[in-house]
């Protein structure tokens, strides 16, 4: 028996084909896993992304939901997702038939819609491949799976501007959720990073709302100590003339310019990160930014 070790395995041309059967069975198996786990499903268009950056893409995994989720507490970010538009971003006409959300940037050269609809109508593979390529899109970036897509690039031939858009399979595959956000070059950084919250409030709230919700004045229900609390911890320089009376349920006009709670308020209502504030009359006036109506309404 020879003593010569395992490494000194004469390069011949029949253990040259040896090595080679032996990757190409590794091959062949790694690639019938990944059509067993969906991951054919997983494309790139055209190479990695500019900067390789694809803002709000689920390139970070699915499999991480457990880390996500961490983050996501530890950034408090809201609920309901309309919170996260910036508060001067106007509200446009939309399809209320689709549970449409539309907003505009102050500019008016970005812009971002929320919608949804039955999941019915189509099979999922049918319903995703409709919306992974649209004309006048050069898609640079495409993934997809049983029940997301998310297609990434630029909108016009010069480059000058991008779009975003995620759909997803939500209430337990019985609703599509959509966002889709369009904006300049120029304006990447601010508006990418709104696009990775509204993705992540997306995943974390996919089975969330299916129910008809009751109306924000009756889920909204502070004790005298919350009153309190809430009411030392915000700002007072906020102070509008709203010209309309303090109640449950009133809208507020869309021009009024909305506040962001202060750190120091989540103690009191975790709730409060879904909601924004004005001070009118001396009053902390709870509002909804979904649909602008007051919830509450705290005097001194």
């Amino acid at each position: 028996m020879s003593n010569a070790p395992f490494h000194r395995v004469p390069h011949t041309k029949l253990a040259w084909v040896l090595v080679a059967s032996v990757a190409m069975f590794a091959s062949t198996t790694d690639g019938v896993d990944a059509r067993r786990h969906w991951r054919h499903y997983i494309r790139g268009i055209a190479g990695p992304a500019p900067e390789n950056h694809v803002p709000g893409s689920l390139e970070r995994g699915w499999y991480r939901y457990g880390a996500r989720n961490s983050r996501h507490h530890r950034r408090r970010l809201p609920t309901n997702i309309l919170a996260l538009v910036p508060t001067d971003w106007r509200k446009q006409a939309a399809d209320a038939n689709q549970g449409e959300h539309r907003f505009v940037s102050p500019e008016g050269d970005a812009w971002l819609a929320l919608s949804g609809r039955p999941a019915e109508e189509q099979s999922p593979d049918e319903y995703l491949r409709s919306f992974a390529f649209v004309d006048g899109e050069d898609v640079t970036y495409l993934r997809r799976e049983r029940d997301w897509l998310v297609s990434f690039g630029f909108k016009d031939d010069k480059h000058e501007r991008k779009f975003y858009r995620k759909v997803i399979l939500s209430c337990d595959g019985h609703r599509w959720r959509h966002l889709t956000v369009e904006y300049p070059v120029t304006t990447r950084s601010p508006v990418e990073q709104l696009i990775d919250d509204l993705s992540e409030v997306m995943d974390f709230t996919k089975n969330a709302g299916c129910e008809a919700a009751p109306s924000s004045s009756r889920e909204l229900s502070l004790s005298p100590d919350q009153q309190r609390c809430v009411y030392s911890s915000v700002p007072k320089f906020a102070k509008v003339d709203l010209g309309m009376r303090l109640a449950l349920g009133a809208e507020v006009p869309r021009d009024v310019k909305l506040f962001n709670f202060p750190g120091e308020a989540y103690a009191c209502d975790a709730r409060l990160a879904n909601l924004r504030y004005v001070v009118a009359e001396d009053q902390v006036v709870i509002v909804d930014p979904a649909d602008y109506t007051i919830v509450d309404a705290i005097s001194p």
